[in-house]
């Protein structure tokens, strides 16, 4: 199964990705609700992505682009207020985008797309 840590405080959020992906069982979750925690949860946990809201990336950025360094793909999620997008389209290198309320088609199309891309570097390297 993939690790997944979600990185938001938004517990309707986390619940609504949990619900969609738990159909597939492809899928371990994990809920960091506070940027402080990112941290020690990493660590614990190893993810193989992460899912983030886009307002926890100021609090976040260098540890973010560490995990991108590391080919660990990052979803940034966003409210779809103008601001937001505003925001989504700043960010170095995330893997992709989800917006809020997620969309169980949009999320298990993202998913397909960071498994296939995560199984592609596997068969180069």
């Amino acid at each position: 199964n993939m690790r997944v840590m979600i990185i938001d405080k938004d517990f309707d959020h986390f619940d609504s990705v949990k619900e969609i992906l738990t159909k597939r069982k492809d899928f371990d979750l994990t809920q960091v609700p506070a940027y402080q925690n990112v941290t020690e949860v990493a660590e614990d946990f190893h993810p193989e992505l992460i899912i983030m809201d886009v307002d926890q990336y100021r609090h976040l950025g260098l540890l973010i682009e560490n995990y991108l360094s590391h080919n660990i793909p990052v979803i940034f999620s966003a409210d779809c207020k103008p601001t937001q997008i505003g925001k989504l389209s700043k960010l170095n290198k995330p893997f992709g985008y989800i917006l809020k309320p997620v969309k169980e088609r949009e999320l298990l199309m993202m998913m397909d797309i960071v498994i296939n891309d995560i199984e592609r570097k596997k068969v180069i390297n």
